[in-house]
């Protein structure tokens, strides 16, 4: 009897590990992988769950206008070329005035109410279907051909600033978690290849206790960083922790990164000197800007909509996002917990050919661009398609290494 369980268990995990081949046979993973990856039966449980077709959220959701078929036939190539899944929303162009919560939003005109109506429908939603978590993508995102592997480690990660840890389950490994005091100062960083153990998820493969996952953006500020007078002080103190991932061969070097500033080095792109050499960190957010892509629990979705929706329509939604995160006018709202990671993972596509088409809410100017690029991902999936179409690995790398 014990050797048959123990064979079955045996097989099981076989079939397990096939699977998860299978699911991932397609994928870029030459480059060293995480050194947790599939250690034990939660690791494999865990695997299994992001290296799925949807990175371990139950729906991946695009917004873009119907009429932007371009971007439809980018996205559908792109997610085919790396395994993923997705469902369409319909972007918005016209909303009734009298629709509009009160705030300066009705002022941003036709793209922006448009755009932040998309929004909205995707969030009603996931809180009409009950859809235990959702990431969403905007249409012309793009992605590194590792993204299961890159999710694979940031679920690790935004574990081991969120979930209870394995010896106590009233403590946290960052001490400013999830009460923080103005007077605290920043912990010392976790680092990814030495993450504490904490107590297994029992709802999502990225913890059970966020909100929001910004996952994509035009850049982001760690809470405790250098050059804080940079950045504005958020209204509720936000927890400091945050985990460094060092040897990231997806991460460009540092004087490749660029954010809405410009193109910066490791301390001016954030005020942050986490950034060595291919090292990403995962933190929770201060402040950011863009929307390229998030995630949202049921219940930040509800919070969202409710704040974004119902409250007030104040700004912006990339502008609104950040303001959710950091507990501005939140009228007795719980203060959500929101988990960022820098470099992103998802960044605008900039294809080649005219410069106006590029974006369908502010005008990009009347130039040419002879050369795609995606900032900040190095083996970007769109410029990868014809290799990944044909069956090649020799893949495009957009910002690599400096010689010597």
């Amino acid at each position: 009897m014990f050797f048959q369980k123990t064979t079955s268990i045996a097989v099981l995990i076989v079939l397990i590990l096939f699977l998860l081949l299978h699911l991932s046979s397609n994928l870029r993973f030459d480059a060293p992988t995480s050194v947790k990856f599939l250690q034990n039966a939660q690791e494999v449980a865990l695997a299994r769950d992001v290296v799925n077709t949807t990175l371990g959220f139950e729906k991946i959701f695009v917004l873009g206008l119907e009429s932007r078929t371009d971007h439809r036939d980018a996205i559908e190539l792109s997610t085919a070329a790396t395994g993923l899944h997705v469902d369409w929303v319909d972007g918005v162009t016209e909303v009734e005035a009298k629709a509009l919560p009160e705030g300066q939003g009705s002022s941003l005109g036709g793209q922006g109410i448009g755009s932040w109506r998309a929004h909205m429908n995707t969030l009603q939603t996931i809180v009409r279907e009950n859809i235990n978590s959702a990431l969403i993508l905007e249409d012309d995102a793009d992605w590194d051909i590792s993204i299961k592997q890159q999710m694979h480690d940031f679920a690790l990660s935004a574990r081991a600033l969120t979930q209870p840890l394995s010896s106590d389950s009233s403590s946290y490994a960052d001490p400013t978690y999830p009460v923080v005091k103005d007077t605290d100062g920043s912990p010392p960083p976790l680092m990814f290849d030495d993450l504490p153990s904490t107590t297994p998820p029992r709802y999502s493969p990225y913890g059970d206790n966020w909100d929001v996952l910004w996952l994509g953006h035009c850049g982001i500020k760690r809470p405790g960083a250098g050059n804080q007078e940079a950045w504005p002080v958020p209204p509720q103190p936000i927890s400091r922790g945050h985990v460094v991932h060092l040897d990231d061969p997806t991460v460009p070097e540092p004087h490749h990164l660029h954010d809405f500033k410009g193109t910066a080095g490791a301390n001016d792109r954030s005020g942050n000197a986490d950034f060595q050499n291919h090292s990403r960190t995962v933190h929770h957010p201060q402040d950011g800007f863009c929307s390229v892509a998030y995630a949202v629990s049921q219940r930040g979705a509800r919070q969202m909509l409710w704040y974004m929706g119902v409250r007030a329509f104040d700004a912006w939604f990339d502008t609104m996002l950040p303001n959710f995160c950091g507990g501005k006018d939140l009228q007795g709202l719980a203060q959500p917990t929101c988990v960022a990671v820098q470099p992103q993972f998802f960044d605008q596509h900039n294809p080649r050919g005219q410069s106006w088409k590029e974006s369908d809410i502010f005008a990009a100017g009347n130039g040419f661009r002879d050369v795609p690029e995606t900032y900040n991902i190095r083996w970007s999936t769109r410029i990868n398609l014809p290799k990944l179409l044909s069956g090649k690995t020799d893949y495009v790398d957009q910002w690599p290494d400096s010689s010597g």
